[in-house]
């Protein structure tokens, strides 16, 4: 097996009385390809009803269910018992096993490390690419840190009790009498069927013991839901312990939905689990390893997190490749797939991979559009006016890198000519050209631009009209087309003259010469909306040039002055009224305040970009560049570790909150160390 790490380690160590507030603040993540994960705090307290250890999507990359949600262990020694795992439960803890815990590692698998009776205990987790499994590994040290004898083995054995669900991931579950919790038990397994309209969960095991003791535990309280206003507990049932004794090695389990992780590539032959997990960890290591593309100028954590950003490729059943928006609770989403593709692929030199999740979804491309969000059911959703103009400048930043590919000719082109074809003439939600020359969509029942929160019906940043974001990509959409449809020898006469005028309808319209920074709404009958939001920086970032240098350095200056933060730009400026400067509370409360104040990691990306782009290149902008990604950066220790969130609080300290790795966060931050650190 590899000696080195694919990317760099990541370390904690928490001394002899870790704090359950700091340990339970920690999160982990890993991805197996498929859009499955499993994930949890360092300590093993599952404070969300998303951790797990194998949630397995149905059909890949969505329809997750969660099978096995953890694993409770009990270190036996000479010493006494000692257990390692920790439940939260309505007013109590139990067990406490996050005293025990020593230090915690990415390197690149979670790696817990726990002292207790003498021994250090290490468990690590992993997820074989492209099967639906989780491998958890236990090996077993002295109180030294150094391999133990024999004797030492003898006298120390493991037990562990396995906790399953089998729901869905947005679910909760209660005891249940429609629940089939009689476990099978062979030789090196035991296997159950909660429900006979899922799969079964093998658990496989490399010679443990197995002690039936079928029991539901009730109340498990997840404190994260508690703090989003969602159902906080459930019950889980366990069919019994698995007990290994160190003498005979290390421990093993396998847990899947499929036996097939038991065989290795096409062989026919059932082979040792030891031999089983080796080869494909040795298989996950290289696979990494070259997916890392790691680059020497780049400081550590860039390249940390472009090994992190694999997480969010996919892929979607046999259709090809697809981009998770974020874990643990998005599916693949068109908008954010496309914003993301630059910087989770182009620049990581993932250029086959770019090309697959291009023509995935243009072969998805209805009435000029791509899908918002593939959800699961027969047919994706397609309420988006921004998705497809993100996906036609993803199109040209791939152009830029290989001209050449047929793919552009075959597959591409006409998906982009039958976006801008429909946007022209009009497609749904009333998406189409308005007499002033500006791009409309919308009503006011919907929410169509990136800025979508909507719950019990009420549209909380209502932005249907002419937006100013959805213009600046229209013109670029526009520009792009014409660049590609040029170098493929086709007619690019019409995009060009098309641009022009989206050029000159947005100058004409946009330009708020009272706050000297652009309206981010233009209305149907001719009203604006003046509220400062950061929409307008992508009338500088974007690659084509749309406003006069003057204006341009003005919007800059008044994102920077009101929305700037250390971890990305305010959806509100805080002087707006309306602004919220904390996401949190129940459902309605959130949403709320979702595009009124709270901060996107993903916007420092554009935001430094139109930043270099009007104040020049040189050392002295570059440093100041560099100095706004530290933050960030640092933002990798904590929460999801190795992850960016999704978001965070417009007011100080700015808590992290959403999704705990956000693929646009992670993509921008990386495309934009590559413009600032690498050219």
């Amino acid at each position: 097996m590899p000696a080195t790490s694919p990317r760099p380690e990541l370390r904690f160590k928490f001394g002899e009385h870790p704090e359950l507030d700091d340990v339970s603040a920690l999160e982990w993540l890993e991805t197996n390809g498929l859009g499955g994960y499993a994930c949890s705090t360092v300590c093993g307290l599952n404070t969300r009803k998303y951790h797990g250890l194998l949630a397995a999507p149905l059909s890949p990359p969505v329809n997750r269910f969660l099978f096995l949600s953890k694993l409770d262990e009990t270190l036996v020694t000479p010493g006494g018992e000692f257990e390692l795992g920790t439940n939260l439960y309505p007013g109590a803890v139990s067990p406490r096993g996050y005293a025990h815990l020593r230090e915690f590692h990415l390197d690149p698998f979670p790696r817990a490390v726990f002292s207790a009776g003498g021994y250090v205990l290490e468990k690590k987790v992993f997820m074989p690419h492209g099967r639906q499994a989780v491998v958890v590994e236990y090996s077993l040290k002295n109180a030294k840190g150094r391999k133990p004898s024999e004797k030492e083995r003898a006298g120390a054995l493991l037990r562990a009790r396995p906790f399953v669900a089998f729901r869905g991931e947005h679910e909760t579950t209660r005891e249940n009498a429609d629940a089939a919790t009689e476990p099978r038990a062979a030789k090196n397994y035991i296997s159950l069927r909660l429900y006979g309209s899922l799969p079964a969960l093998f658990i496989h095991h490399n010679g443990w013991g197995f002690v039936p003791g079928a029991h539901w535990y009730r109340n498990f309280e997840y404190p994260r839901e508690l703090e989003r206003g969602l159902d906080c507990r459930e019950d889980l049932f366990s069919p019994g312990e698995l007990v290994h004794r160190f003498e005979n090695g290390d421990g093993l389990i396998l847990a899947a939905v499929e036996k097939k992780p038991m065989r290795i590539d096409h062989s026919r032959e059932i082979m040792p689990l030891e031999t089983v997990v080796g080869t494909l960890m040795e298989k996950e290591l290289r696979r990494r390893a070259e997916q890392a593309r790691e680059s020497s100028a780049a400081p550590a954590w860039a390249r940390r997190l472009a090994a992190s950003a694999d997480a969010f490729v996919v892929r979607r059943g046999d259709a090809g490749t697809s981009i998770v928006a974020g874990y643990p609770w998005f599916n693949d989403w068109g908008r954010d797939a496309m914003v993301s593709l630059p910087g989770l692929l182009l620049c990581t030199n993932r250029l086959e991979d770019a090309r697959e999740a291009l023509v995935t979804f243009a072969a998805h491309v209805s009435e000029g559009m791509i899908p918002n969000c593939f959800s699961g059911r027969d047919e994706p959703l397609y309420n988006s006016v921004d998705a497809s103009l993100w996906f036609v400048l993803a199109c040209f930043e791939y152009w830029k890198r290989r001209k050449d590919d047929p793919a552009l000719g075959e597959k591409l082109a006409p998906a982009i000519v039958d976006v801008l074809d429909h946007y022209t003439a009009g497609t749904r939600y009333g998406i189409g050209l308005h007499p002033s020359g500006l791009l409309a969509a919308g009503s006011p029942e919907t929410q169509l631009t990136w800025m979508d929160a909507k719950a019990g019906g009420v549209v909380f940043t209502p932005r249907h009209g002419m937006a100013v974001e959805v213009n600046a990509l229209w013109y670029n959409a526009l520009s792009a087309a014409g660049a590609i449809m040029k170098s493929l020898g086709g007619e690019a006469v019409n995009f060009e003259a098309e641009a022009r005028a989206a050029r000159e309808a947005f100058n004409a319209n946009f330009w708020n010469p009272a706050k000297e920074c652009l309206y981010d709404v233009v209305r149907d009958d001719g009203t604006k909306d003046s509220s400062i939001r950061p929409n307008q920086v992508f009338a500088v970032s974007l690659p084509f040039e749309l406003i006069p240098d003057d204006r341009a350095a003005k919007v800059v200056k008044c994102v920077e002055k009101h929305l700037l933060t250390p971890y990305g730009l305010r959806s509100l400026a805080r002087e707006e009224q309306g602004y919220r400067g904390r996401y949190e509370g129940g459902v309605m409360e959130r949403d709320g305040a979702y595009h009124n104040g709270t901060v996107w990691a993903w916007l420092i990306g554009p935001f430094i970009t139109a930043y270099l782009k009007v104040n020049g290149r040189n050392a002295k902008t570059l440093a100041r560049a560099k100095k706004m990604t530290a933050p960030l950066a640092e933002h990798l220790r904590a929460a999801c570790i190795g992850h960016v969130s999704e978001i965070f609080d417009g007011d100080a300290p700015h808590a992290p909150r959403g999704c705990f790795a956000q693929a646009w966060s992670e993509a921008e931050l990386i495309r934009v160390w590559t413009e600032i650190g690498h050219k």
